[in-house]
């Protein structure tokens, strides 16, 4: 089981959009301005809806994007005005793209200080943004509180693990979008089968781990099958193909001080549990000799 470092983090809940559509949109919001101005042989005034994919440009990247997008608008006006436009027109040009460089500038500093205000709360955040639930770090100092509460009363500490098996099929499938509902409904799943003094948080891209303070193994183990009966039983949302849609949820518990003395030896101990668990699954759904899976 892998947890989720800083960097997984920022990577997952980051909010820039891929490079290539960013650039495809603005490049297409150039070339649509291009082709209202050759289509009604006048420079003016559509020349002046340049100002919009040199915005968006600042938006997606930033003060650079702004400036090549006011650069490509400016090499357009040249490319499809006539030059008797051009002489008439250039100190309104002139004057209009420089602006269009100007408004690129301010639009892209703002943007990139919101986008880096969002990422700082983020990342001071305990909550993940998928889910609603605890990060790993958050989760992992509630449950190093718990067990030295344990220490000193003298109860046990239960941990359930959940994880989604074949996750990267789901979201191949189905896309990120969905993917990230399936989680969301499976923390819920979770949450509902637990007590409201549990401590619930995500620890992986793909698990979820609930502490659950005075239970010994059996109390864990009761928790463990509730909620791996509840996760069998979940359907998620898919797509127009298939509506609704199953997924394969390993499920295990582990105890403190029972099966570790620490929080890295519960992670270990769970981690054992569940790789023979999905294998046992997966062997489970192969087809033995001379069958065929429908």
């Amino acid at each position: 089981m892998r947890e989720v470092t800083p960097a997984d983090d920022d990577a997952r809940t980051s909010h820039r959009r891929p490079a290539l559509p960013s650039a495809l949109l603005v490049a297409g919001g150039i070339a649509f301005v291009s082709v209202l101005i050759l289509s009604t042989g006048r420079l003016s005034p559509a020349w002046i809806l340049y100002l919009l994919p040199v915005i968006l440009a600042s938006l997606l990247a930033d003060v650079p994007g702004g400036i090549v997008a006011a650069a490509l608008s400016a090499t357009t006006v040249v490319l499809v005005a006539s030059p008797s436009e051009l002489a008439a027109q250039w100190p309104e040009l002139l004057t209009g793209l420089s602006a269009f460089v100007v408004c690129g500038i301010v639009v892209g500093i703002q943007a990139r200080r919101q986008r880096t205000h969002a990422r700082a709360l983020e990342r001071v955040s305990t909550r993940d943004p998928v889910t609603g639930v605890r990060k790993a770090e958050s989760f992992y100092a509630r449950l190093n509180e718990e067990m030295r509460r344990s220490d000193r009363y003298g109860n046990d500490v239960g941990v359930v693990l959940a994880r989604v098996e074949d996750i990267d099929e789901f979201s191949r499938t189905f896309g990120r979008y969905k993917t990230d509902l399936m989680l969301e409904h499976l923390a819920d799943i979770v949450r509902l089968s637990a007590r409201d003094t549990d401590i619930m948080g995500r620890v992986g891209p793909e698990t979820f781990a609930l502490a659950i303070p005075h239970a010994d193994p059996a109390a864990a183990e009761t928790v463990a099958r509730r909620v791996a009966d509840a996760a069998a039983a979940a359907e998620f949302e898919g797509d127009a193909l298939e509506p609704a849609t199953r997924c394969r949820v390993s499920v295990t518990s582990v105890s403190y001080p029972a099966d570790a003395g620490d929080v890295s030896g519960l992670v270990s101990t769970a981690s054992a549990r569940l790789a023979p668990e999905a294998e046992r699954e997966r062997e489970a759904r192969s087809p033995g000799p001379g069958e065929v899976i429908a």
